[in-house]
């Protein structure tokens, strides 16, 4: 078994939508040169994810090529932490043992879930549906095992010609923060949703629900027939990532005090929320400004709004807590490279 020290950690991806999940998969594979090899060995690769739906819950995504039909293949697996058994499946909410570990566990981080790392192995070595190995998980973290599979290192590439791109790599909390799950892709531009929507197949079954609050590019959006009224754009997370694009030094270092500020408080953001105006403030200066009883106005545009227009910015809300971790890691990237010149 392949650990990485005694208290191993398990990247989980953020909550997301299965598809969203599948599509990460896709992408990933995609990367390899010898896609013939893994169609014809049937590779099952997968991810850790938290549950879209229920908080407490963790779902292992899969994907791999059928050769019985001649098509990709994916599915999905909902599992808990029950405080006794260790992993379980999860996919019945009324069973007993599924409820009783929810009650027990509200939330699965990476850190308790790898200090369960046995019974995980062991929970995926059980399923019956697929063969899953270690190997193949999507794993983006650099200490982590699956050296031999679907490892993948996250680099944000904004410039279409190679003479032009300028890239930096970012931890995968970040990248999550900054991909839309439509596309699969760094935002462009991207959009919050100001309400829930349900997006339906032709048949009329459940396709996806795009998510109040959750950002998706806005190309996606248009492309399936949303119009302007139902989002607003992420225009303080657009910011940061043409900022980590340009892959300057002086610019990042100082992404914290131009670019992560709320303008009232002037202290880093804080539980984000987003208006029609498209600025973001902390949760505690938009509470403030209904609390006074004023007019609402949007400090930076003066643009009037309504109490019930505004909409949490949970993108925005996982960079802020993603941010601080990775900026050491590239501060200290700048400065091996500066080192390098140098001698």
């Amino acid at each position: 078994m392949l650990r990485s020290g005694p208290t191993p950690q398990i990247y989980i991806f953020q909550a997301m939508d299965r598809k969203a999940g599948y599509r990460y998969l896709i992408n990933a594979v995609g990367k390899y040169n010898n896609l013939e090899k893994i169609k014809s060995d049937e590779t099952v690769y997968w991810l850790l994810r938290e549950s879209n739906t229920q908080k407490g819950l963790l779902t292992i995504d899969f994907l791999y090529w059928n050769n019985q039909n001649m098509r990709w293949t994916t599915g999905s697996q909902r599992m808990a932490l029950h405080k006794d058994k260790g992993w379980i499946k999860a996919n019945n909410l009324e069973d007993p043992e599924v409820k009783e570990a929810l009650k027990e566990i509200e939330h699965v981080s990476a850190e308790s879930a790898g200090l369960h790392e046995d019974s995980l192995y062991e929970f995926i070595s059980k399923l019956s549906t697929v063969k899953l190995l270690i190997e193949n998980r999507l794993n983006p973290n650099n200490e982590q095992q699956a050296v031999s599979g679907i490892y993948s290192k996250y680099v944000d590439t904004r410039n279409p010609t190679p003479e032009e791109v300028k890239s930096v790599v970012l931890m995968p909390g970040v990248i999550q923060a900054l991909t839309c799950e439509l596309t699969g892709k760094i935002f462009r531009t991207p959009a919050v949703m100001n309400h829930d929507i349900r997006i339906n197949q032709k048949d009329g079954k459940l396709f996806m629900i795009l998510q109040k609050g959750k950002s998706y590019e806005e190309s996606a959006l248009k492309s399936i027939g949303l119009k302007e009224e139902n989002y607003y754009i992420n225009f303080n997370l657009m910011k940061i990532i043409d900022r980590l694009g340009c892959n300057d030094q002086g610019l990042i270092e100082r992404l914290d005090e131009e670019r992560l500020l709320d303008p009232v408080l002037l202290t880093t953001l804080e539980d984000p929320m987003i208006l029609p105006s498209t600025h973001s403030y902390s949760r505690e200066t938009i509470e403030g400004m209904i609390n006074s009883g004023r007019t609402l106005k949007c400090p930076n545009t003066n643009k009037r709004f309504d109490k019930t227009d505004v909409v949490p910015n949970i993108s925005l809300d996982r960079f802020l807590k993603a941010w601080p971790e990775c900026r050491v890691k590239l501060m200290e990237s700048f400065e091996g490279t500066n080192q390098k010149r140098r001698m």
